[in-house]
């Protein structure tokens, strides 16, 4: 070294003192040392998840125990909490950069989609490593864990422990479900379906899933008295706003006072009843120590998997007082917070363990005090290591630079000075403060003299010529004798924020795609729902013009169904896509390409020259390029969606799977438009059937009686309108509507001089005229209607009070519309002329029936003809 000899000496110092900077923590920093062993650790949740900190900390905490060595690299599946399968690709990417040319010795994966994708990919990934799993519940794939590839812990479903313990609490409850609609709350709801099969009480269940703030204040508002409701995954609203375990437990609180669970052990602490305990540390202690027996050379199949011990659930004393549970209650194992009655009995064991931990850490100080000692008065064997120590230092995967108070550069190892493009000579006198443009990034130079070790933070710095570059920048203080000496770690982050940033751009694509496949079944316009996902496809490709092309009709013409443009300017796709067969040429050359039917992107400027003469409107129009999706559900071909100049990337990426899930979503939706739209005129022509059926047939009835012509359709009328006051469904208010028609169609059976007898009829012929609701019933009773006709016309002389005839019901036994029908028939008759008797005046016939509201009609009804009455005088 160029430095003197004094200099050296500190140099040597400086370096002993910078190992543990470098050393710590080992799972963040992989140590080089030849005896330590690569232990990749793969969560299946983010590094938010409570469960996976405990697991992480227990497997940790085993091998702090362990004179095995081990070096952590810890990787997480689920980066975004919404588990995107989508991202798995991306991840195998990633893992293959890293671990394919040096394999770990061991894989602890926890969770079952971390178990599962570290079973597939082993060989390929890391290498044929023996996989350690922890917090195994899919008895599946534990029954085809094969024996020679790893063991582990495996452990019972949490949603049927919370479901079973909710059975038993709280009998004949109702489980309202609040989860969002990622994939992770899917999963949820998923797998408490799941444990909802396999009980043997079955709670029902109430998803609300993926409301907005306000709609599920409302619907828990809106639950029945007797409902559990259990908090899922939710992380986010459909507006996209963040919703934490705690935003979504206050909003719950604030709406409603029932019971609430949890699937995550923080829960409890943020005011619910109970959550489940998952004793992640626990199971992570037991998974390290498998993993520590295969590192010292056990034999994976002499290692038999454990089956954890029973989860078990926390309980808050004080919500268990408010919702009436006693102790008793609870299952043996079960946890209780905030317990009066636990709390004085558990302070003096504490009290005695923090004493004993106090002498033990006294006698620990004592210890490493004389160690210390004794290391600084062995330099024999400090000079034997220092070469080892500065191989350590030279080979660091962080530039590192040390310099002194005075910001003199003491030494640089060979990462600092690449990232930086600078040569020993440049570092030659010079300061740390004027090294590089500092003010051209966001790292200052008084942040290279920290008094304290702070934790690394992610800066701008810029390199030799000014540019700015992400990186991570850590700065301590190392003590060499009298002199203080400072360390800054630099580490140069910018292929980790492109990955990152890709890995976010891909997570939102792929987000959007699926809020466009759901928009379908949420929205209950097909229209609106296609042009909403048309817009959302313009923002995500990029491209001037969104069109969906359908194939109609039997000769297949093309028709274009919907077009979305970016702004006003931007060129419709009208007429570019002709569907006669001498003017096909464009959209089949864009379909059928290389005889196969995929996405497909042509640009004028790359066909030849003697294909262009058809693409010539396009050009006209200012658009260079044209994608096509073309869209099949089943095997039929539905239509295409056509864009304008889409970008670059969503050219490229057309042909991957995800695009299924666009391509799908929108066949289904035009099949299903379609199939409706269909159902709909069918429907239309039956009901325009029927109803001349049932006109002739009043025809037909009232010629048999002149003097009552026109009694039928008045009846029908003014049913019509009381069945609609009173708010009853379309389909019940046409049932009343048609029974009105022919009400009296039983008197075909009736002679005429009976009917339009003047004087009182004889006791022998008022019963043959109540026969009238049977002979209807018996006339109409052949034909097949979609409303029960023949059973109101057999009621609609039936009274409230049980008095009528044929068969005496009363009150709910005689169906709503012949209790509309009778009031309507009625108020007709009285205010029409007879033959034998003058007609009433409405007010004299209003009075009259109401005055048997109770007894022949119906209160409800008879208001509702009031009601009806004073606004249609005539």
């Amino acid at each position: 070294m160029a430095a003197p000899s004094r200099q050296g000496k500190k140099l040597l110092s400086v370096l002993v003192l910078l190992l543990p900077a470098l050393l710590f923590p080992v799972w963040r920093e992989p140590a080089a040392a030849s005896e330590n062993r690569k232990v990749v650790l793969l969560h299946t949740l983010s590094p938010d998840d409570e469960w996976t900190r405990r697991a992480t900390d227990g497997i940790l905490s085993v091998f702090s125990d362990s004179p095995v060595k081990a070096e952590f690299f810890i990787e997480y599946m689920d980066i975004t909490s919404t588990f995107w399968s989508t991202h798995v690709d991306r991840l195998k990417d990633l893992l293959e950069a890293k671990y394919s040319s040096s394999p770990p010795a061991v894989v602890i994966a926890t969770g079952n989609e971390a178990v599962s994708f570290a079973l597939v990919n082993t060989t390929a990934l890391f290498g044929g490593a023996p996989i350690v799993y922890c917090g195994l519940s899919n008895e599946y794939l534990f029954s085809v864990f094969p024996d020679s590839r790893g063991t582990g812990v495996r452990s019972a479903p949490a949603h049927a422990l919370l479901i079973s313990e909710i059975a038993r609490l709280h009998p004949g409850a109702s489980v309202a479900f609040v989860s969002d609609l990622t994939p992770a709350g899917l999963r949820d709801l998923s797998r408490l379906n799941s444990s909802l099969v396999n009980s043997g009480v079955r709670p029902r269940l109430i998803p609300l899933s993926g409301f907005s703030a306000g709609r599920l204040a409302d619907s828990l508002r809106e639950l029945p008295a007797n409902t559990i409701i259990m908090l899922g995954t939710h992380t986010t609203l459909p507006d996209g706003n963040p919703m934490t375990m705690l935003d979504t437990l206050a909003l719950i609180l604030r709406n409603t006072s029932l019971p609430v669970y949890t699937l995550s052990e923080e829960g409890v602490r943020l005011g619910a009843l109970a959550s489940v305990a998952g004793k992640g540390y626990e199971k992570g202690r037991k998974a390290g120590e498998m993993a520590v027996r295969i590192l010292s050379g056990e034999e994976v199949e002499t290692i038999p998997p454990e089956k954890s011990t029973a989860d078990h659930l926390i309980f808050d004393y004080r919500k268990m007082r408010l919702h009436s549970i006693p102790r008793s209650a609870l299952s043996e194992k079960s946890v209780i917070l905030n317990d009066p009655a636990e709390m004085a009995a558990r302070y003096f064991p504490l009290t005695i363990l923090y004493l004993g931990l106090f002498a033990l850490l006294g006698g620990l100080a004592f210890f490493l005090k004389r160690k210390i000692a004794k290391r600084k008065s062995t330099e024999k064997n400090l000079r034997d290591r220092t070469e080892y120590w500065e191989q350590l230092f030279q080979r660091s995967p962080e530039g590192v630079v040390v310099y002194n108070e005075a910001g003199d550069v003491l030494e640089t190892n060979p990462v600092f000075r690449s990232t930086f493009a600078l040569s020993e000579e440049d570092l030659e006198g010079a300061s740390i403060t004027d090294l590089l443009p500092w003010e051209k990034g966001t790292l200052r130079p008084e942040d290279f003299f920290r008094d304290d070790r702070g934790e690394s933070r992610e800066v701008k710095i810029p390199d030799r010529d000014g540019i700015p570059i992400p990186a991570t920048h850590l700065s301590f203080p190392l003590v060499s004798g009298s002199e203080k000496i400072f360390c800054s770690l630099v580490q140069d982050i910018s292929k980790r924020k492109e990955m990152e940033k890709r890995l976010e751009e891909r997570g939102l694509f792929q987000e959007t795609l699926s809020a466009i496949s759901s928009r379908f079944i949420l929205s209950p316009s097909y229209h609106d729902a296609m042009r909403a996902s048309l817009e959302d496809i313009l923002i995500l490709s990029k491209a001037k013009t969104a069109a969906l092309y359908r194939l109609t009709g039997r000769k297949g013409i093309l028709a274009r169904e919907t077009e979305v443009r970016s702004s006003a300017e931007s060129p419709s796709m009208a007429g570019l896509f002709p569907s006669e067969q001498e003017e096909d040429f464009l959209w089949k050359s864009l379909l059928f390409r290389e005889e196969s039917v995929r996405p497909a992107t042509l640009c004028l400027t790359d066909l030849p020259q003697n294909e262009r003469k058809e693409w010539f409107p396009i050009a006209e129009k200012g658009i260079s390029s044209v994608s096509v999706l073309p869209l099949f559900l089943r095997d039929s071909f539905q239509g295409f969606l056509a864009l304008a100049d889409p970008s670059p990337d969503w050219r490229e990426n057309m042909a991957e799977p995800v695009f299924d899930i666009l391509r799908n979503a929108l066949a289904a939706a035009m099949e299903r438009y379609q199939d409706e739209a269909s159902l709909e005129r069918n429907h239309r022509v039956i009901n325009e059937r029927f109803t001349g059926v049932i006109l002739a047939l009043c025809q037909v009835s009232e010629l048999r009686d002149v003097s009552t012509s026109g009694h039928q359709r008045n009846v029908s009328a003014l049913a019509e309108g009381l069945a609609r006051r009173l708010g009853l469904p379309s389909e019940t208010v046409l049932g009343v509507r048609y029974a009105g028609l022919v009400h009296d169609i039983g008197k075909l059976y009736i002679p005429a001089e009976i009917l339009s007898k003047p004087s009182k009829l004889t006791a022998a012929e008022y019963e043959l005229v109540k026969k009238h609701p049977e002979f209807g019933k018996d006339i109409l009773s052949p034909l097949d209607f979609p409303w029960p006709l023949t059973e109101i016309i057999l009621q609609h002389h039936e009274r409230f009070d049980g008095t009528g005839y044929p068969l005496g019901v009363k009150k709910d036994g005689i169906c709503i519309e012949a209790r509309i029908l009778a009031v309507a028939d009625a108020f007709d008759a009285m205010t029409s002329e007879r033959p034998y008797r003058k007609k009433h005046s409405p007010a004299q016939a209003m009075e009259e029936i109401r005055g048997l509201s109770g007894k022949a009609y119906d209160p409800e009804i008879v208001e509702a003809l009031e009601a009806f009455c004073k606004e249609n005088p005539s």
